[in-house]
């Protein structure tokens, strides 16, 4: 008697090709990603400087301006079909590089300018009916919005004439705002940690010697109770933090140091770590920057630019290039182009190779 074994399809499918995550990117402003060791584009003669996953990987937002127009205008791009939608027009306002998705995937906060001559301000927009609503006064400077996982909370930057760049919170709605930081530095980039209860920060010094640091706030609290996590840097840029909330992921510039690096340190502000070093391997005069966590956190995809000689002798200065790593900084490979590579965002959901 034989016995015949029979293997679903989709199983066969996983055991053969096996899955990734997608490593999406902006080169030349044009949308890339790298996808089971291929670099594929998503879109061509197109001029693109932002984008962002929905959390549940269906959905990329993106800015797009035309060569015509310097504004930009935010559209999104469905990940099964491949087709694009504007979701807010530059005649609306000027969509600045601002925005993040609610973690139930329906909507798009994001900062813009109402007119050439406006503040700028924060809106956000449907993604099934397209209605954008103002959730910031006109009379005010709000930018920088980051939704909190738990979908409750907005925090973002207001600037004022005389205290500078301070931490706001906001509820979804925007029926309440309230500040978070109030001192002569100003205070920028806010982050959201994954269970919502922390805000991460870049805070810059005003005056001379500029330093900039990392500092955390719980949610509801006020000046006082600040954390700071790393300092003596110069600049510090492309903040975000680990899945599980243990680690914040940065690239910056160290004072004395002369490029940029990618760094992590520990929520509990220990264990800063560079993960990147001037000479690597066969590259030299390294400069490592914006980092982007892997799903699981496992790994860490960022852009090089470095000088190095090829194997033909043909020697390449300053171009950047795709690379990944594993989250302690070893295993470096090169994984893109050579071409100025920025904005990368790995998508949140694994697809099938085939």
């Amino acid at each position: 008697m034989q016995v015949y074994l029979t293997i679903p399809i989709f199983l066969l499918v996983l055991v053969v090709a096996g899955c990734s995550n997608a490593i999406t990117y902006i080169r030349n402003h044009n949308i890339g990603y790298y996808f089971c060791d291929r670099n594929r584009f998503l879109t061509s003669a197109a001029l693109n400087d932002a984008l962002d996953w929905s959390p549940d990987g269906r959905w990329l937002a993106y800015t797009r301006r035309s060569a015509s127009s310097p504004r930009n205008s935010l559209f999104v791009r469905n990940k099964q079909t491949r087709a694009d939608r504007e979701l807010v027009h530059h005649l609306y306002g000027n969509v600045h590089f601002n925005f993040d998705w609610s973690p139930d995937n329906n909507t798009i906060v994001f900062e813009h300018d109402v007119c050439q001559t406006c503040n700028a301000n924060i809106s956000r927009v449907d993604m099934d009916s397209g209605d954008i609503r103002l959730m910031t006064p006109l009379s005010t400077n709000d930018m920088q919005p980051d939704w909190a996982p738990a979908g409750d909370r907005i925090a973002f930057v207001s600037v004022n004439d005389t205290t500078g760049l301070d931490i706001f919170w906001m509820n979804s709605n925007a029926t309440t705002r309230s500040r978070l930081t109030s001192t002569v530095d100003n205070d920028s980039h806010p982050v959201w940690s994954p269970d919502s209860s922390r805000i991460a920060f870049i805070r810059t010094q005003v005056g001379s010697p500029r330093q900039v640091s990392i500092a955390t706030i719980a949610r509801s609290e006020r000046a006082g109770a600040i954390v700071t996590l790393v300092s003596g840097f110069d600049v510090i840029s492309y903040l975000s933090w680990s899945p599980d909330g243990s680690k914040l992921l940065f690239h910056g510039r160290e004072t004395g140091m002369s490029r940029h690096a990618v760094y992590t340190v520990n929520s509990d502000a220990s264990n800063l770590t560079r993960l990147s070093s001037v000479n690597n391997g066969i590259y030299r005069d390294v400069e490592d920057m914006f980092p982007s966590w892997s799903p699981d956190g496992s790994q860490i995809a960022f852009s090089r630019a470095a000088r190095f000689t090829r194997s033909d002798g043909v020697e390449y200065s300053g171009q950047s290039m795709l690379f990944k790593m594993d989250a302690d900084g070893s295993n470096k490979v090169r994984v893109g182009d050579l071409e100025f590579i920025h904005t990368i965002a790995w998508r949140p959901r694994d697809m099938l190779c085939f």
